[in-house]
């Protein structure tokens, strides 16, 4: 990521000298010759423009960066959620969140009982447990198999066919682990897992290697439910999904579970809809962190600006005031400097748009790929990225106008005499 930045500053001072080379028929047709007084003075203190430029270009990159990370991130959570969760309408538990480790197991004669209400067409049991296994703690979940078989969820392999492994984790053939697990073991599909259980030593193939990122620190080893239960002897669940039959009412069903079992179990119950709402709500404050990253980056590109141009204007004094003396106006002359303001919030802001969510990809793949080998699923931030864009050219239009001003008020003696 640092070659990148340090090349791409190199390259930075040629690409701007292109881009306003190729504007400046362009300025000159539409902004007559106020537009090319702007491009010529542009192009000819270059060096300074392209420090400017550099300057703004790693700031705003680097928020458009975190950005793109963090929409990935939104976008793969999201993604393993629905994988997760569908096939069902309510999540039943003893910890306020489905997957809190710390939540008390419920019995696994629970699990028949709730199946057996009227409005539930079924009740799937899920175990997560920690086990010892190569000299750490890694996780097992343990769940109904069968649910991949009939569709009603879908395993989303990494490497594996799900004609070949599903039937097999039907038949308690074997597991599949995800990518942490993987990296973090450094085994491989077809491998045998030694797994230390209450029933003995259990050897268990890996058929697969899964999408998967809960618990992305430790790892995760699926198997059927069956099979940890004949395996550890643990009867208990964490927690309890059931889905309804066609018609029936959600909130009268979460009452009836409170009623009956709400006094004996800490039961928690909620609908997936509030489990992805709060989720979603999560994201988005993690999502919205980046606009003050962006307003902070683009400040910091400001003072650059506003820097520059005022320094610009206090070396060519002179020079305004002969372009005052051929005829140039106090707007003319205000207005080219705003609009060099404006040329570089486009350039920079133009190439922050490309470099930040490369920069993005690149700490995507180190981060969550490299490091704890997990997948993540890349998306453009296009909101963060088109305000990004926007506030950057307007605003760097804007910081023009201390220095625009300060141009127009030369008087044509004053600067003419300047040396």
């Amino acid at each position: 990521m640092l070659g990148v930045l340090t090349g791409l500053s190199l390259l930075v001072p040629l690409l701007t000298r292109l881009v306003l080379a190729r504007a400046a028929p362009v300025a000159g047709r539409r902004l007559g010759a106020t537009g090319l007084m702007a491009n010529a003075s542009t192009l000819a203190r270059m060096r300074q423009v392209g420090m400017t430029c550099t300057a703004f270009l790693v700031s705003l990159a680097g928020a458009i960066a975190i950005a793109t990370w963090l929409s990935s991130f939104n976008r793969t959570l999201g993604l393993w959620i629905d994988s997760a969760f569908s096939g069902i309408d309510l999540l039943i538990t003893s910890g306020a969140s489905p997957l809190a480790q710390d939540s008390t197991p419920l019995p696994g004669s629970l699990v028949d009982e709730v199946a057996a209400l009227p409005a539930v067409e079924r009740a799937d049991p899920v175990r997560l447990a920690r086990i010892a296994y190569g000299g750490s703690i890694t996780n097992v979940i343990a769940g109904d198999m069968e649910l991949y078989q009939r569709g009603i969820r879908r395993l989303t392999l990494i490497d594996g066919l799900p004609d070949e492994v599903v039937p097999a984790l039907v038949a308690q053939q074997g597991v599949v682990v995800n990518e942490a697990f993987v990296h973090r073991y450094h085994v491989a599909r077809g491998q045998e897992l030694v797994l230390q259980t209450a029933s003995g030593e259990a050897r268990l193939p890996i058929l697969g290697v899964h999408f998967d990122n809960s618990f992305a620190d430790m790892g995760v080893i699926h198997l059927d439910y069956r099979l940890y239960r004949r395996l550890w002897h643990d009867e208990t669940v964490n927690f309890i999904e059931p889905a309804l039959r066609s018609g029936a009412d959600r909130g009268e069903v979460m009452k009836e579970i409170r009623r009956r079992w709400g006094t004996v179990y800490p039961v928690f119950v909620f609908t997936t809809e509030e489990f992805h709402r709060e989720a979603d709500a999560y994201l988005a404050q993690a999502i919205g962190l980046t606009y003050p990253l962006v307003a902070l980056a683009l400040a910091i590109a400001l003072l650059g600006v506003v820097n520059s141009l005022l320094t610009s204007v206090l070396e060519r004094i002179r020079q305004i005031g002969v372009a005052r003396a051929i005829g140039a106006t106090r707007f003319q002359v205000g207005c080219s400097v705003m609009l060099e303001s404006l040329f570089i919030g486009v350039v920079g802001a133009g190439l922050a748009v490309v470099v930040g969510p490369a920069l993005g990809y690149l700490q995507v793949h180190i981060l969550f790929r490299t490091i704890f080998g997990m997948t993540m699923f890349v998306r453009y931030p296009v909101q963060a990225v088109a305000f990004a864009a926007v506030a950057a050219i307007v605003f760097t239009a804007a910081a023009g106008f201390v220095p625009g001003r300060r141009a127009a008020r030369l008087g044509i003696l004053e600067a003419l005499r300047h040396e």
